[in-house]
């Protein structure tokens, strides 16, 4: 092995193959997520890292914030806004939010394609060998979002997908000028079924050990045409 005999973060990285975990990828790049071991996250000496948000999940390593496992049952017209304290991700094993606004509990409703989000956040550790200790400056104070299409089953292929990370997120939503706000692409919502819609993510303030994000699912893009019953109502369809 040479040079990668001593290399932790190589072992951590084959080590979790044995797991079923696949790579962490980014865009169309398989390695492209730094922020896992599973990716092209650097190894710094005898640093490592934390796993993604979904990684974490798939593993059983950790799971969401007291309500923070979010379906479309939880998030509905009249109350389509939550708040979470998302704790670091090397501090505690409840350290994210998945929301998954095309399935309900209970086969209520029959699942639609729809892309399942995890939030998480992401904190430098000053403690030699702690994890995320070698977590890259870019990714110091970030609340991170990925993509995971997958099951909690080991034998899943299905890889995760870094999307972003805040409060300055690199494709934040013009409509906010703060850029503190993401913006998921827009599903067509279904009545009937009360599944799909939009997600709002925004960043309202990180600090040392956990940051505050606010969760908005959107049930149109606009609030409707002048007249219509959708601005005649009270809800805010649209944020």
């Amino acid at each position: 092995m040479g040079d990668y005999a001593q290399d932790v973060h190589l072992y951590v990285h084959e080590l979790q193959h044995t797991h079923g975990l696949n790579h962490a990828s980014r865009g169309t790049q398989e390695y492209g997520d730094e922020t896992d071991p599973m990716g092209n996250s650097p190894g710094t000496s005898q640093g490592v890292h934390c796993h993604n948000a979904p990684h974490n999940w798939r593993m059983g390593w950790a799971t969401p914030v007291p309500g923070g496992n979010l379906n479309a049952a939880h998030l509905t017209l009249n109350a389509n806004r939550r708040t979470f304290n998302i704790p670091a991700s090397s501090i505690t094993d409840q350290n994210m939010v998945i929301i998954d606004l095309g399935s309900k509990p209970g086969g209520a409703a029959a699942p639609i394609p729809y892309p399942k989000y995890f939030l998480s956040y992401r904190v430098v550790a000053s403690t030699f060998g702690g994890y995320d200790g070698a977590l890259k400056a870019s990714y110091h104070q970030k609340v991170l979002i990925h993509l995971y299409n997958g099951t909690i089953n080991d034998r899943d292929a299905n890889l995760t997908k870094y999307i972003d990370a805040g409060p300055r997120f690199s494709g934040a939503d013009r409509a906010f000028p703060d850029g503190n706000v993401w913006t998921a692409p827009f599903a067509p919502y279904d009545v009937s079924s009360n599944l799909g819609g939009g997600l709002r993510i925004r960043v309202v303030s990180v600090g040392s050990t956990s940051a505050t994000v606010e969760v908005c699912r959107m049930f149109a893009q606009t609030e409707g045409v002048p007249g219509s019953p959708e601005c005649r109502g009270s809800a805010d369809r649209d944020w």
